[in-house]
């Protein structure tokens, strides 16, 4: 759409779009790393939570079998010595060979063995109460507040936590009071079906983080690797488009030289103009396949369906500026044989999306100059591509017209209108633009065209702009 002030010359424009394209590439790149990073850290925490609850069932498997017998003997010894809180009858015995035996009752069992298994650097297991026997199994803060939610009904608790400057996963669920515990915590006023106490088991992630650091640096190198990719693709593209746009500059200035006294060999403006096409074509081949396999090294999907829109975008310019090339007469072009050209094989790649859909053509003749057909031949593929993807669904029927003349005034009207869903009214309508609509606004700038959108039953884009180096129409 026209704009105020003067429009940013090609080289400018192709230095803000080289940058935002490095700057979206690089800030893609980092969201995907952030979210490569994330996924593993979550993975280290899951496996360190998955080891904590194995250790705490088979804390609860040997703990139910000691119970379920009423506790073992065991001679007495520095290690094992009696139990100083434990008040049953024939804690202690002694056999008949006279060997002195202790009862462990299956709290007493499983500290013992956790302090065994208890290393620096290791997990830890706990056994812990509100009200404990033993005042060395009282719990710590964070054992607390487990304990104080397991009586609220609560029956797992877990997190990551410092231990000793040390990142711990630990893992807490309760141990419900059963018929063979009232032997030895009746007295407390225990009840069947009570919540007793439970194991807490911390389990560091420092010997996962170690395991799994290289894979998080394989996967770190790929994205640089994939980003310096970008960069490069980006740079060399940018440096090819700078080399194409000073020789067209060159071009324009020559022929316009020409027009001015100098007539040009009639050839040699044949072989500028091939150099310009092929130079054109095979650059933007290389643009669409470097973007296309940047997609396809995204993790991420939203990422990789931004990178195919842009390849869906550079093969449409491609498209239209064969169909220009095809269609050229050095400086000047028909326009109206050109969109006949150009929307035959547009209907060819898409109409068999929408079969219920006509092409109607009210098109006169009007002559261009190729600076300017080029961003008009842009906004005319964009406009119906866009009719033909969103204004017709579930095999909906209608009709796409396109009209162009020029108007008494001297002023190129392009019209594309559609009968289909139609475009949300209102402010609503800026929600519905999509990269198509933005080009199409770019485009007109370049035109310093006045665009009309009218909804309701359908859609209508009307283009209108000078063309001042056209005199006329033949």
């Amino acid at each position: 759409m026209a704009r105020d002030g003067a429009i940013p010359s090609p080289a400018r424009r192709l230095r803000q779009i080289s940058w935002l394209l490095l700057v979206a590439w690089t800030g893609g790149m980092a969201v995907s790393l952030a979210w490569n990073l994330r996924e593993q850290d979550q993975k280290i925490r899951s496996l360190a939570r998955n080891a904590a609850e194995i250790n705490f069932e088979n804390d609860i498997l040997y703990r139910r079998w000691a119970s379920q017998h009423g506790g073992v003997y065991v001679p007495q010894s520095a290690l094992v010595p009696p139990n100083p809180y434990l008040h049953v009858p024939n804690r202690d015995v002694t056999t008949t060979s006279g060997v002195a035996l202790t009862l462990v009752n299956p709290a007493y069992m499983t500290r013992m063995v956790n302090e065994m298994g208890r290393k620096p650097g290791g997990s830890r297991s706990h056994i812990t109460s509100l009200k404990p026997i033993r005042p060395e199994n009282r719990p710590d803060p964070w054992e607390e507040a487990a304990l104080r939610a397991f009586e609220t009904g609560q029956c797992e608790v877990s997190s990551v936590e410092q231990i000793d400057g040390v990142e711990y996963v630990r893992f807490m669920r309760p141990f419900v009071t059963e018929a063979t515990c009232l032997h030895c915590h009746a007295a407390q006023g225990y009840r069947e079906g009570d919540v007793r106490g439970g194991i807490s088991v911390s389990v560091p992630t420092a010997p996962l983080r170690a395991i799994q650091r290289p894979v998080m640096l394989h996967g770190s190198l790929v994205h640089l690797g994939v980003w310096l990719a970008g960069v490069v693709g980006i740079v060399v593209s940018r440096r090819s488009l700078a080399g194409q746009i000073a020789s067209g500059e060159k071009i324009r200035i020559a022929l316009q030289r020409s027009e001015e006294g100098a007539r040009a060999s009639l050839r040699e403006k044949e072989i500028l103009l091939k150099e310009i096409h092929h130079r054109v074509k095979n650059n933007m081949q290389v643009i669409s396949s470097l973007v296309s396999l940047q997609a396809d090294a995204l993790p991420d999907d939203s990422l990789r369906q931004v990178l195919r829109n842009v390849t869906d975008r550079v093969r449409s310019m491609a498209l239209v500026h064969e169909k220009l090339y095809q269609s050229a007469e050095l400086a000047r072009i028909d326009f109206a044989e050109y969109a006949k050209s150009l929307l035959q094989h547009l209907w060819r790649a898409h109409g068999a999306a929408v079969p219920g859909v006509r092409l109607a053509l009210e098109l006169e003749p009007v002559w261009l100059d190729v600076e300017a057909a080029v961003p008009c031949g842009l906004v005319l593929n964009e406009l119906v591509s866009n009719a033909l993807k969103h204004a017709f669904r579930d095999g909906a029927e209608g009709e796409v017209a396109v009209a162009l003349r020029r108007n008494a005034d001297g002023r190129v009207h392009l019209e594309v209108r559609d009968n289909g869903v139609g475009m949300p009214p209102g402010p609503d309508r800026g929600q519905a633009r999509s990269l198509g609509l933005h080009l199409v606004d770019m485009l007109s700038g370049q035109l310093d065209a006045a665009v009309e959108v009218r909804t309701g039953a359908g859609t209508a884009f009307q283009v209108t702009f000078d063309d001042t180096d056209t005199p006329d129409n033949a």
